[in-house]
């Protein structure tokens, strides 16, 4: 009938083939680890050259002549077996404008891509409006020094409900 299964020696070859197969394993799992982090690295390169060349072309009067290249933070896209979401996201770029303003760079698929300030609210979330432009801009951020010390509701929240309360 069939051999019950023992601990192979060492030096037999059930043996070495594990210590061959586990090596082998090993091999692959380094090569993929040091793929992702290449791929990261390159996402991130990519995130912060295209927000750099969207602000230069959308935002001339503005924010290109406060921001550059190295005002950026680049971050890999996201995808479903890096987070809970279903969806992924795609590689993206920020940067600082000061007193909690953010402003964040995504690509489009196809070229272009999108621009969203992040405006701190008094209530603890944050307004996210695009702009596309210096005039929408400056349209902003006017609205932001008028509204500064108000909650007027179209902010969106900085964590995740539960059970319909924020944590």
């Amino acid at each position: 009938m069939t051999e019950p299964i023992t601990v192979p020696e060492q030096d037999s070859v059930m043996g070495r083939l594990r210590n061959l197969a586990a090596r082998s394993r090993e091999a692959t799992e380094l090569d993929w680890v040091r793929e992702r982090k290449d791929r990261h690295e390159r996402e991130r390169r990519e995130a912060v050259r295209g927000a750099d060349g969207y602000v230069r072309n959308h935002f001339p009067s503005t924010l290109a002549l406060v921001l550059t290249a190295t005002s950026w933070q680049g971050y890999p896209r996201l995808d479903g077996t890096e987070t809970e979401a279903l969806t992924s996201a795609p590689p993206a770029a920020v940067a600082h404008l000061g007193e909690g303003v953010w402003i964040h760079h995504t690509r489009r698929r196809f070229g272009g891509g999108t621009a969203t300030l992040l405006i701190p609210c008094v209530c603890g979330n944050y307004r996210e409006p695009a702009v596309d432009d210096d005039y929408a801009l400056a349209g902003e951020l006017e609205y932001l020094t008028d509204t500064h010390d108000v909650c007027l509701g179209t902010c969106t929240p900085s964590r995740p409900a539960t059970d319909g309360e924020d944590w």
